[in-house]
C-alpha cells in the first residue's frame, strides 16, 4: 500500500503517527501564538490524514482479509486519538489566541481561512463548552454514530428485513417474481418474499402484477421496521447536539457559515422552487403513464381495489410503467451505445481533453513491486505540459467479489505547500466497477467523468495548507466540478474529443442519448426534491417523533406531486432506507444545487467550445486551484458574475436558479 509493506506495519505506523503528532501538539501550545500556530495545526492534520485516510481506504478495498483487519485496527486506534485532539483545550486556546493576535487579519487570507475552519471544527466537538457540556457532547456524538451504524446494519440484516407475503397462487404465476427475486419461505398457501433492495426493485420495475408491486413498495417504505425508532432517535440526538452548540436545528448547525445556502431556509427555498417548476412537467409525465396503465391493464379496477381509468397513478406503478415506456425506446438505447468506449479509451480521451482544456497531461505510470491492493490496478501520472508533477492517481476499476460498492474518489494524501519550497503533491484513488477492456455503457462513462471531476479538484488545488485543499469545502460547492465534467458525456464536441471521432458521426447518437435521459426526468427529479425536503424536515428545529413521522412524511411527499394521494390510512417512511440521512444529514439538497450550478457554468463557459482554453483556465483559477480556501460564494461570483455572493468570511446565501437545471433536463427551453 506504499506506506506499509505488510499488515502488521499498520500498528507500527499508527503508533509512530501518534508520537509524531504529540510532538507537534506540544509545539502548538508552546510557540508564540501566530500564523505558525495555524501552520503547526495543519501539520497535525496532514500527518494524521495521510495515515488515517489510507488506512480507511485499505480496509475498504484490499483483497486480503489480514490487510483489511489490520487497517481497521489502525482506523480505530487513530480515530480514538483524533477524538481526544478534537477536545484539546490547549490547542483550541492557542488557535483562538492566534486568530485574535494583532495583525492576524492582515496575514495571508488562506491562513486565516484555515484557522477559522479549524476553530469551527474544534467547536463542533464542544471544546469551548464546560466539562458538563463536553461530556454531553461526547454522549450525543457517540449515540449518533451508534444509531447511524445500526441503521446501516438493518439494511443488510435478514433479521431486520422481514420480507412480505404473497399468496402462492399469485407468486407462482410466471413473471410475478422476476428472476433474481429472493424468496425466504413457503408456508402453505403463502410465499414470503425477501425485502432487500435488489428484490424489491426487481418487482417494482418488472413484475406485471399490480398487487405484487404494491406489496413490494409498502415493504420498501415500511421496512426495516426496527429502523423507525432509530431514525427518530438519530434526528433528536442531532437536534440536541445543535442546541448544545447554540443552533435551533441540526440543519442550521450543518449549513451556517459552511455552505452556499448558509441557512436551512435557503436550502428549502431552492427545493420548493425547483418542485414548483417541475410540477407541470411531472403531471404530464404521470398522465402518459396513466394512459399506458389503462391500456395495459384495462380491467384492473374491476378486480377490486384497482384504480379507475384515468385515476392518478399509484406510486408503486411508477417504475414498472416507466420501464415499459423505455422498452419502446430500445432503438434510441441501441443508438446511444454508439457513444460507448472502454475505460482505457476514455483515459486516453481524458488526456486529449485535459491537454486542450487546461494544458494538463494524463499519462500511464508503472506500478512498483508491492504497490497495490488488488489485481487489475493502473496508475496515472498527472502533470503540467512541461512535465511538472501535479499528482498521482490509482485506478481500481476491475470488478471483484466483495469489492467496495459504487464509485468513489479516495484522497490518500492532500496537496499542500504551494508558495513554499516544500510542495507536497496529492495522491488519490478512483474506485469503481467497470468492464476491463470492453465497452462501457454511456452511463458508466458519465460516472467515470464525475469521479474525474472530483479527482481534478484534488490534483489542481494550489493551497499552502492541506486543511482546505481540494474537495475540503462545503458539499454544495464541492459537488460542482464533478457535475460539470459529467456534462462532457452529453456534449457532441466533448464526446468527439473523448472518443477521438468526428462530431458529425456522433450527433444522432447524442440526440438519442439525450432523449433517453430526459424520459420522465421531471418525475425522477421531483423524487429527489422530496428526499431533500424530508432531509430538511428530519433536521429541523422540531423533527417529527415516531407518532408524527407518518403525517409529516405524507405532507412532504404530497407537495407538487401528481401521484395518487394515499392519505393517512397508508403510512410510509422512505427515511428507513434513505442512507444519506446518516452520512449527509441536512445536506442532501447539495446534489440538486450542484447540478443547477454546473449547468449554469457550462452554459456560461463551455457551451459551443467545451475544450476551450479560456474556459479551462477560468475553471482552474477560480474553482479548482483555491480548493476550499476561497469562500464558495466568491468563487461563483468570479465565474458567474452576479447573484453569487460576496467575498468574506461569511458570504450571503447563494441560491441556485432552478431554471438552469430545468434547461439541462429538457423540461424548459
Amino acid at each position: 500500500m506504499g506506506l506499509v509493506a505488510c499488515p502488521k506495519d499498520w500498528e507500527t505506523l499508527a503508533r509512530d503517527t501518534v508520537n509524531k503528532c504529540n510532538d507537534l501538539v506540544q509545539q502548538v501550545v508552546t510557540v508564540p501564538h501566530s500564523e505558525q500556530t495555524i501552520s503547526l495545526l495543519d501539520d497535525v492534520s496532514d500527518t494524521l490524514c495521510q495515515v488515517l485516510d489510507t488506512a480507511e481506504f485499505c480496509r475498504n478495498v484490499h483483497t486480503d482479509p489480514a490487510w483489511r483487519q489490520a487497517a481497521t485496527a489502525a482506523c480505530l486506534s487513530l480515530g480514538s486519538y483524533v477524538q481526544g485532539l478534537n477536545t484539546h483545550r490547549g490547542m483550541y486556546a492557542a488557535l483562538s489566541s492566534a486568530l485574535r493576535a494583532p495583525g492576524a487579519r492582515a496575514g495571508p487570507p488562506e491562513t486565516r481561512a484555515v484557522g477559522l475552519s479549524l476553530a469551527r471544527d474544534f467547536e463542533r466537538y464542544g471544546v469551548h463548552l464546560d466539562a458538563g457540556g463536553q461530556a454531553r457532547m461526547a454522549r450525543l456524538t457517540a449515540e449518533a454514530q451508534s444509531l447511524g451504524y445500526e441503521l446501516g446494519q438493518n439494511l443488510v440484516d435478514p433479521g431486520a428485513l422481514q420480507g412480505f407475503d404473497l399468496p402462492s397462487s399469485l407468486a407462482d404465476v410466471p413473471g410475478t417474481l422476476p428472476s433474481g427475486t429472493g424468496v425466504l419461505a413457503r408456508r402453505g398457501s403463502r410465499v414470503t418474499v425477501a425485502a432487500d433492495d435488489a428484490s424489491l426493485n426487481l418487482i417494482l420495475g418488472h413484475s406485471p402484477s399490480a398487487e405484487a408491486r404494491k406489496q413490494a413498495w409498502l415493504a420498501q417504505m415500511r421496512q426495516p421496521r426496527a429502523s423507525l425508532a432509530l431514525v427518530c432517535r438519530l434526528a433528536e440526538a442531532r437536534r440536541s447536539t445543535a442546541r448544545l452548540m447554540g443552533h435551533d436545528s441540526f440543519a442550521a448547525y450543518q449549513l451556517t457559515d459552511f455552505s452556499l445556502a448558509q441557512a436551512p431556509s435557503a436550502a428549502s427555498s431552492f427545493l420548493e422552487a425547483l418542485g414548483r417548476r417541475l410540477a407541470p412537467a411531472a403531471a404530464r409525465e404521470a398522465a402518459q403513464l396513466v394512459v399506458m396503465r389503462d391500456a395495459t391493464e384495462p380491467r384492473r379496477h374491476l378486480a377490486g381495489g384497482g384504480p379507475a381509468p384515468g385515476a392518478p397513478l399509484d406510486p408503486w406503478d411508477v417504475a414498472y410503467f416507466k420501464n415499459l415506456a423505455r422498452d419502446r425506446q430500445r432503438e434510441d438505447a441501441a443508438s446511444a451505445w454508439a457513444l460507448s468506449c472502454s475505460p482505457r479509451q476514455a483515459l486516453r480521451g481524458l488526456d486529449r481533453l485535459m491537454t486542450r482544456l487546461m494544458g494538463v497531461r494524463v499519462r500511464d505510470a508503472a506500478l512498483s513491486p508491492g504497490e497495490g491492493w488488488a489485481p487489475g490496478l493502473a496508475k496515472l501520472r498527472v502533470s503540467e505540459a512541461d512535465g511538472a508533477l501535479l499528482g498521482t492517481v490509482y485506478l481500481d476499476f476491475q470488478p471483484r467479489p466483495g469489492k467496495f460498492p459504487g464509485a468513489a474518489h479516495f484522497v490518500l494524501r492532500c496537496g499542500r505547500g504551494h508558495g513554499t519550497d516544500a510542495v507536497q503533491t496529492p495522491v488519490l484513488a478512483l474506485v469503481a466497477s467497470l468492464p476491463a477492456d470492453q465497452a462501457m455503457h454511456p452511463s458508466q462513462l458519465e460516472l467515470l467523468l464525475h469521479e474525474w471531476g472530483h479527482a481534478l479538484h484534488t490534483l489542481l488545488s494550489r493551497t499552502r495548507h492541506q486543511h482546505l485543499s481540494g474537495t475540503r469545502g462545503p458539499l454544495d460547492m464541492m459537488e460542482v466540478p464533478s457535475h460539470v465534467f459529467e456534462l462532457y458525456a452529453r456534449d457532441v464536441q466533448g464526446l468527439a474529443l473523448l472518443l477521438d471521432r468526428p462530431a458529425a458521426e456522433l450527433e444522432a447518437a447524442v440526440r438519442a442519448q439525450r432523449a433517453q435521459r430526459r424520459t420522465f426526468s421531471a418525475l425522477t427529479t421531483l423524487h429527489q426534491v422530496h428526499l431533500g425536503l424530508l432531509d430538511q424536515a428530519m433536521h429541523s428545529s422540531r423533527p417529527p417523533d415516531e407518532a408524527r413521522l407518518a403525517g409529516a412524511t405524507a405532507e412532504v411527499l404530497g407537495r407538487h406531486s401528481p401521484l395518487a394521494d394515499l392519505g393517512p390510512h397508508l403510512p410510509v417512511y422512505p427515511q428507513l432506507r434513505f442512507g444519506h440521512l446518516v452520512g449527509y444529514g441536512a445536506t442532501y439538497y447539495s446534489y440538486l444545487a450542484a447540478q443547477s450550478l454546473s449547468a449554469r457554468l457550462w452554459r456560461r463557459h463551455m457551451e459551443g467550445e467545451p475544450a476551450g482554453r479560456a474556459a479551462g483556465e477560468a475553471l482552474r483559477r477560480n474553482l479548482f486551484e483555491p480548493g476550499g480556501a476561497l469562500p464558495a460564494g466568491e468563487a461563483l461570483r468570479r465565474l458567474l458574475g452576479r447573484g453569487a455572493g460576496e467575498a468574506g468570511e461569511a458570504a450571503p446565501a447563494t441560491i441556485p436558479d432552478p431554471g438552469d437545471l430545468m434547461l439541462e433536463l429538457g423540461i424548459e427551453e
